[in-house]
């Protein structure tokens, strides 16, 4: 952070000529220790005040000048050191009598004045104070940053801002105006602190009209609330033809009040006299000024606040010029808000509400906008808190945090088409190729030795190929055309049947479990999966906000790879059916979607989760915003808005009310997956499933019993004939 404070140089030089009050009349100590005592009964002992002083700051006076005082700073050299001497034993007598032009003389007093103030002001408490005039610079952001995020600094805590000498002339309020805009345009503003106008003109008529006009004109520029002003006055008649002399004889003080009517909020309603110091009581009213601290009324009468929402669950009436009015929304954020409007009493009225857009964060643009151009008092309706939105706007606390998480295809059933192949592993089927073909092999050659020894062996088993086939038949379980004569065959054959009866009953047994339950593929896990798969990716633009702030690396590979998809019912759709998307959305939306379609296979990441903190916003520097916070505390802690927040999403899901958010639209990036591709590949088996199998069964038992019934027929009549 980079202070340049001109002045400052300035004030020191002051300091250093100054010492003490020497130079000042009885009427100016007074003044200053009457606004002395004023600021130590208005301001919090030890915090940082900003003291603003009418007179302009040397470095722009110098940048003016810095050509030409280049070339004649060689020449000047010699002569400055010559005159340094004699500078340091005259820098009073010449402080004071640089011009006697009676303005200069009057600034000159007024630094005087300034200068006893302050000094007496750190003599008793050392109080951190901030000084600066018209021109100064503060420079907080680096050149070589491209951050969009204002740095965090400490803003002004308080300001004590003097008037120029002729305050009552046009010119001098003018200058005033300057003062505070150069103050104003910091970053360290803050109009919501305490501020204190500090005349030091001698004030001979009423200073009401001054004051009226200060307090006013800086309330509605820039609302500025807590706002005292101190003036000297003159109530004694004999001074009036003294011109020159700085007489008083009392120091007011004076403030504003406001005015809760029910067609505006906080009008400027005029001024009160909160303070008298006179040079018998020195000392201020305390009671009376901390009475006028705070002008936020407890109760506003009534006043309307504007309100602007990009919400779209509203009741709307069409005028006769074709604009659109809001009767009402049907939102819980509505229904909290209005909750605190009650309290304070406020009147809600509803602005234009914006063109319907698909792309829901335009509106929001557009309802920060509003702000910014003092259209509307309040914007809300799932605004959330993000870097865009605090360099436009003020925030209240979040009251509604939404958390978003990625939802993915859960595991999907493997394909019955490759059961077969998982029963066994491959090296198992060659085994059993190999056992079949060894054991194929050792009976042809017993029967090959049986030959020499005579030994009579059926066809079937002396020949290779009806011997496999025999042998296959064996394996599948089914009977062969008969059994091996030579017993050293029939032992090799009973091992090999014990052999393929247990492979059978292996194989049943997992091909039965697999028909049933073949099982799941592995599902994506966690976010690094998910960005490894290749899947596509798509969240609405509503999310996306947060995702391209979000300092995660992964969400950035997230944002290059993603698909607009806003409407709820096709994009968890093509989670769920087509299982080939992945999707990020509000955990309520999940749920309302596993509940409008039965058991819907979507699961959602380990990690990867957003949090969105929803809250109204305000202009900058609102003095609603501590208004409206304070009830809002309230209510978040004893648990209203988790209520209504919760009672409305029972009834979206439920299908109580109907929500525009979860209407279907037409997607205008992603195309619809056809039927074949949204049909499932995998039905779990069951015994309905099995009514052809036992017809078919059934009709087999029937064909083998007429056949059976033919043969005997035909038997006996050739028996007969």
């Amino acid at each position: 952070m980079k202070l340049t404070f001109g002045p400052i140089l300035c004030l020191v030089e002051l300091v250093i000529c100054f010492q003490g009050d020497e130079f000042l009349n009885d009427d100016q100590r007074h003044l200053v220790k009457c606004v002395n005592n004023v600021i130590r009964s208005y301001f919090t002992p030890g915090r940082n005040i900003h003291v603003a002083i009418p007179i302009e700051s040397r470095e722009s006076e110098e940048e003016d000048d810095e050509d030409e005082d280049e070339e004649e700073d060689e020449e000047e050299e010699e002569e400055e050191e010559e005159e340094e001497e004699e500078e340091e034993e005259e820098s009073q007598t010449v402080e004071i009598r640089r011009s006697l032009d009676p303005d200069e003389i009057l600034k000159a007093e007024q630094m005087h004045i300034i200068n006893s103030f302050l000094t007496l002001l750190n003599e008793e408490i050392v109080w951190p104070l901030m000084i600066s005039s018209r021109g100064y610079s503060l420079d907080v952001y680096t050149k070589d940053s491209n951050s969009r995020t204002p740095p965090i600094v400490r803003k002004d805590d308080a300001y004590i801002i003097f008037t120029p000498t002729d305050i009552s002339s046009p010119s001098g309020m003018d200058e005033l105006k300057d003062q505070v805009g150069a103050i104003s345009g910091s970053i360290l503003w803050d109009p919501l602190v305490n501020f204190l106008f500090v005349v030091t003109e001698h004030i001979k008529e009423s200073p009401q009209s001054i004051v009226e006009t200060i307090l006013s004109t800086f309330w509605a520029r820039y609302k500025v609330l807590n706002s005292l002003i101190t003036i000297p006055y003159s109530r004694n008649s004999s001074y009036e033809n003294d011109t020159n002399a700085f007489h008083i004889t009392d120091v007011e003080t004076y403030t504003w009040v406001s005015l809760q009517s029910i067609e505006k909020c906080m009008e400027f309603s005029g001024i009160v006299k909160v303070d008298r110091c006179t040079k018998e009581t020195i000392k201020c009213n305390k009671s009376s000024l901390k009475n006028i601290i705070s002008k936020t009324p407890s109760n506003f009468e009534g006043c309307p606040l504007k309100i602007q929402s990009p919400l779209r669950n509203r009741n709307t009436l069409i005028k006769e010029n074709g604009e659109l009015e809001v009767i009402n929304y049907t939102e819980p954020e509505i229904d909290f808000v209005q909750l605190a409007f009650n309290k304070l009493n406020f009147t809600m009225k509803h602005q234009n509400p914006f063109t319907f857009s698909p792309n829901y964060p335009e509106n929001v643009a557009k309802a920060t906008l509003s702000l910014v151009f003092d259209d509307t008092d309040m914007s809300l309706g799932y605004m959330p808190i993000g870097e865009d939105m605090l360099m436009y706007s003020d925030p209240s606390i979040p009251y509604i945090f939404l958390k978003s998480m990625w939802y993915v295809p859960c595991g999907r059933m493997i394909s019955r088409v490759t059961t077969l192949s998982r029963v066994f592993s491959l090296t198992v089927w060659m085994s059993l190729v190999a056992s079949l073909i060894l054991v194929t092999i050792a009976i042809k050659i017993n029967v090959n030795l049986c030959s020499f020894q005579k030994c009579n062996e059926s066809h079937t088993y002396r020949n290779v190929v009806s011997c496999f086939i025999s042998l296959f038949a064996v394996i599948l379980g089914v009977s062969v055309v008969e059994m091996p004569r030579i017993s050293s065959i029939r032992v090799l054959f009973l091992l090999f049947v014990w052999y393929s009866f247990s492979i059978n009953t292996i194989f049943q047994t997992f091909f039965t479990s697999y028909i049933v339950n073949p099982g799941y593929k592995s599902r994506i896990q966690n976010f690094k999966e998910l960005l490894d798969s290749g899947v596509e990716i798509g969240y609405d633009p509503f999310i996306e906000y947060h995702i391209r702030d979000s300092p995660d690396p992964r969400f950035i590979e997230a944002v290059k790879r993603h698909k607009e998809c806003r409407d709820r019912h096709y994009c968890f759709g093509r989670v769920d059916i087509t299982g080939n998307f992945a999707y990020l959305d509000f955990e309520t939306m999940a749920k309302w979607y596993a509940t409008l379609y039965k058991n819907p296979r979507m699961c959602n990441l380990e990690d990867g989760d957003l949090i969105m903190m929803i809250a109204s916003h305000f202009m900058k520097g609102s003095i609603y915003v501590k208004i409206f916070n304070s009830v809002f505390y309230r209510l978040f802690e004893s648990g209203v808005v988790t209520k209504i927040y919760g009672d409305y999403n029972e009834d979206i899901i439920s299908g109580r009310k109907v929500n525009v958010w979860l209407v279907k639209i037409s997607n205008e990036t992603l195309t619809d997956p056809d039927t074949k591709e949204l049909q499932d590949d995998f039905i779990k088996l069951s015994l309905n499933h099995m009514q052809a199998c036992f017809y078919l069964l059934s009709l087999g038992y029937i064909l083998s019993i007429m056949t059976l019934f033919l043969e005997i027929c035909v038997i006996n009549l050739k028996q007969i004939l």
